[in-house]
C-alpha cells in the first residue's frame, strides 16, 4: 500500500528490486515467495527477473524434457498479482550483444505480455553500437504496439554517461514518450557534476528512485542512512512524484529453510528511513507555493480577453497575485506624485482600461488615498468591455463606499473616446492587458487609440514592455503536444517545472513602447536571435519572457534572471515548440526566426529553427505559417 501522510499531498509507492539475484531453474519460485510472506506487506511491487538466467535453457526451451524456465503460480496467485506488483527485469547480460540474443529476449517480452507484468525495466549502456540501438528500439516498439498501456524502465546512473544514453534512447521513442521512463539509480559514488546532471535529468520520465543498499551508511546507533548529498537527491527528486525501490545489490534477501521465512536483512529499516526522508522533505512555506503546484508543466492556450469575455473564475486566479497589484500601486502612486510635484492643485483625470473586478480599481484608489487627495480634485472612470465583468463593477460601485467615486463604462478602448462621455484629457492611462510575451494580449493595438486623448504631460502606465526568449529541452511537456498532432503551430503557455536550458542567458525579442513622444504603431515586428551551445544537447522549442517598465524604476519581470520579481503569479512563461526535437552539437549556433504579424484582422506568430551544423543540418518548416494553427483576434 503506498505510503501517504498528512504533511505531504501525495503518496509514494515502494517497492524492492532483487534483480541481483540469479534466478536458477530450481529456484522459480523464490519471487513469488517473498510477494507472499509476510514481511513483503509494507511495499508495493517487486523487480524481478521472469526468467532463469540460463541463456542456452531459454534459447532452447522448449524440447522434450525441458523445465520450466519462467516465473509462475498458477494454482494459488491470481494474475492481479502479476499486473499490480511484478516489474519484470530482463536481463543485462542479453543487451549486451542484442542481434544474437534476439530471440531470448522476445521470449521474456512476450511472456510479459502473458503474465501483463506492471512494468519492464532495463538496463542498456550500447548506445554508441547504432545497430545493436535500432534493434533494440525496433524491438520495443514493437512490443508497445501490443502493450498500449505499459511502461518500459530504463535504468540510469546519476552520471553523465547513464544522461547522455537515456538521452539518445527516449529521443527515439517520440510516439511512445508517456511509455518510456526512468529508474534513476543512486549509486554509492557520486560525480563532482550530479548537481548539474539532475538539472536536465528531471525533464525526462522520472518513475523511480532506485537506491542501492550499498548506497547507505549505517550511523552510530547501527541504523541505515543516507549521506547529505544522497539525501538532498532524493528530496529533490521527490518533488517530481517517483516511486521508491530499494535496490538488494547485496543479495541480503535469503530463504530460510529451518523457519520456511524469507529473511529481509536491513530493508525492513531502509524502508522506515526513506519514509522519514519522504516524510520530511516538502513544506509548503506560503499560499503561493500551494495555488502554482497545481500548474506545473500544464499546457494552457493563451488567453484571449479581447475576442473573448473571461470568466470569473479566471479573474479570481489573478486576482491572488497581490504583489502585481502592489507594484501597481507604486507606480501610480509615483506618477501623482510627479504630476503635482509642479501643480499641487492639478485635477488629475485618470483612466484604468480594462478593470476587470475590481483590483487595479482599489490599487489606483489606494495610491490617490495615500497622496490625502479631495475627490473633488480628481476624477477617476474605468472601461471594461467584458459585460459580465461589468456588471461586477456596478455590484461593488453600489456596495463599496471606495467605488462610489468611479465613474463605470461599458466600452471597447479600441474606439473609446473621451469626449462622448465628459471627459476631459486623460492624465494617467493604466492598462494591465499584459500577457506572457507581453504583447500578445494586443495591448500595442489596444492602447495607440488612447495617445490621442492624453493630456500634454499624460502617463501611459505600463510605459514599456519587450519579450526574451532561449531554448528549452521539455520532452515531456513536447510529447503531450505531439499527441494532440498539428499543435506545434500554436504557442502554449506553461509553468515549467520538468525543463532544461542548455544556455541559460535570455535574448530580447520585441519591443514597444507607449511614451507620448514616441511612435508606437510597430505591430508587426522580426527578430533574428542565436544562440550558441557549448555543449551538446536537444532542443524542443523556444520558451519565452517578458518584462515590463510600469513607470520609471518600478518594473515586473518574469525573465529568470536578477531583474525577475518574485511571488508574481499572473504570468507563466509562453512555450513555442519545434515540429521535431532538435539535436545541437557542442558549438553549434542555432538560430530562431521569429516574426509578429498585424493583417488588420487579426495577429500572429510565425517562428522556425535553423542549425548551421552542416552534418545535423536542421532548417525547420516555419511554424503557424499565415498563422494557420493560432491566432489573437482584433
Amino acid at each position: 500500500m503506498p505510503y501517504s501522510c498528512q504533511e505531504i499531498p501525495y503518496s509514494i509507492s515502494i517497492g524492492i528490486d532483487i534483480s541481483k539475484n540469479e534466478i536458477k531453474d530450481n529456484e522459480l519460485d523464490f519471487p513469488i515467495d517473498i510477494i507472499k510472506s509476510n514481511e513483503f506487506s509494507n511495499y508495493d511491487y517487486l523487480i524481478t527477473p521472469i526468467s532463469i538466467k540460463d541463456k542456452n535453457l531459454r534459447k532452447n526451451f522448449p524440447n522434450e524434457n525441458t523445465e520450466p524456465i519462467f516465473i509462475d503460480d498458477y494454482y494459488s496467485i491470481s494474475s492481479s498479482l502479476f499486473k499490480n506488483q511484478i516489474i519484470a527485469k530482463l536481463h543485462d547480460d542479453d543487451f549486451n550483444l542484442i542481434k544474437d540474443n534476439l530471440d531470448v529476449i522476445n521470449k521474456d517480452l512476450d511472456y510479459c505480455n502473458h503474465i501483463s507484468v506492471k512494468g519492464i525495466n532495463i538496463k542498456y549502456t550500447n548506445i554508441k553500437n547504432s545497430e545493436e540501438t535500432f534493434i533494440l528500439i525496433q524491438t520495443l516498439k514493437n512490443y508497445l504496439k501490443i502493450n498500449p498501456d505499459r511502461r518500459i524502465n530504463f535504468e540510469v546512473e546519476l552520471t553523465n554517461e547513464g544522461l547522455n544514453t537515456y538521452r539518445k534512447l527516449v529521443s527515439s521513442f517520440e510516439d511512445y514518450y508517456q511509455n518510456i521512463g526512468m529508474s534513476l539509480i543512486i549509486q554509492k559514488q557520486l560525480t563532482e557534476n550530479f548537481q548539474e546532471i539532475l538539472k536536465e535529468i528531471i525533464v525526462f520520465n522520472i518513475n523511480y528512485i532506485t537506491v542501492p543498499l550499498s548506497s547507505f551508511l549505517v550511523n552510530k546507533n547501527g541504523f541505515p542512512v543516507l549521506s547529505h548529498n544522497h539525501q538532498e537527491i532524493c528530496k529533490f527528486l521527490f518533488e517530481f512524484k517517483p516511486d521508491l525501490i530499494i535496490k538488494d545489490d547485496l543479495n541480503v534477501i535469503k530463504y530460510n529453510e529451518e523457519k520456511n521465512t524469507i529473511n529481509f536483512g536491513p530493508i525492513k529499516d531502509c524502508y522506515i528511513y526513506l519514509t522519514y526522508l519522504f516524510k520530511s522533505h516538502k513544506e509548503f512555506k506560503d499560499r503561493t507555493e500551494d495555488l502554482l503546484t497545481f500548474y506545473y508543466d500544464v499546457l494552457q492556450f493563451p488567453l484571449q480577453p479581447l475576442k473573448d469575455n473571461l470568466q470569473s473564475q479566471v479573474y479570481q486566479a489573478f486576482e491572488e497575485d497581490n504583489t502585481k497589484y502592489k507594484y501597481y500601486e507604486k507606480a501610480i502612486f509615483k506618477v501623482i506624485e510627479d504630476l503635482l510635484k509642479d501643480n499641487k492643485n492639478m485635477k488629475l483625470t485618470i483612466g484604468i482600461f480594462g478593470g476587470g473586478r475590481g483590483p487595479i480599481i482599489r490599487s489606483v484608489i489606494n495610491a490617490i488615498n495615500n497622496h490625502n487627495i479631495e475627490k473633488g480634485n480628481y476624477i477617476l472612470f474605468c472601461v471594461e468591455k467584458n459585460l459580465n465583468a461589468f456588471n461586477t463593477l456596478l455590484t461593488l460601485k453600489k456596495n463599496e463606499d471606495i467605488f462610489s467615486n468611479v465613474k463605470m463604462i461599458n466600452a471597447d478602448m479600441r474606439k473609446f473616446n473621451p469626449n462622448n462621455y465628459n471627459l476631459d484629457k486623460i492624465d494617467i492611462c493604466i492598462s494591465e492587458l499584459l500577457g506572457s510575451f507581453g504583447d500578445n494580449e494586443l495591448s500595442p493595438e489596444c492602447l495607440i487609440n488612447l495617445k490621442q486623448y492624453m493630456s500634454e504631460k499624460g502617463i501611459m502606465i505600463p510605459q514599456e514592455y519587450s519579450s526574451y526568449l532561449r531554448p528549452i529541452y521539455c520532452p515531456s511537456i513536447w510529447s503531450n503536444i505531439n499527441a494532440i498532432k498539428e499543435n506545434y503551430n500554436s504557442p502554449y503557455i506553461i509553468l515549467f517545472k520538468r525543463a532544461f536550458y542548455p544556455i541559460e542567458k535570455i535574448e530580447k525579442c520585441f519591443e514597444f513602447k507607449h511614451y507620448l513622444n514616441e511612435k508606437s504603431d510597430n505591430f508587426n515586428q522580426s527578430k533574428n536571435i542565436s544562440f550558441t551551445f557549448d555543449k551538446d544537447s536537444f532542443i524542443t522549442g523556444f520558451a519565452g519572457y517578458f518584462d515590463t517598465i510600469l513607470y520609471k524604476d518600478i518594473k515586473l519581470s518574469i525573465c529568470p534572471n536578477e531583474q525577475h520579481t518574485d511571488k508574481l503569479i499572473s504570468w507563466f512563461p509562453i512555450y513555442f515548440p519545434s515540429y521535431r526535437q532538435i539535436q545541437v552539437k557542442k558549438n553549434d549556433i542555432l538560430t530562431i526566426n521569429i516574426s509578429r504579424i498585424n493583417d488588420g484582422k487579426k495577429v500572429w506568430y510565425e517562428w522556425n529553427f535553423e542549425n548551421n551544423n552542416d552534418s545535423l543540418g536542421y532548417n525547420s518548416i516555419i511554424h503557424n505559417l499565415n498563422g494557420e494553427g493560432y491566432s489573437i483576434i482584433l
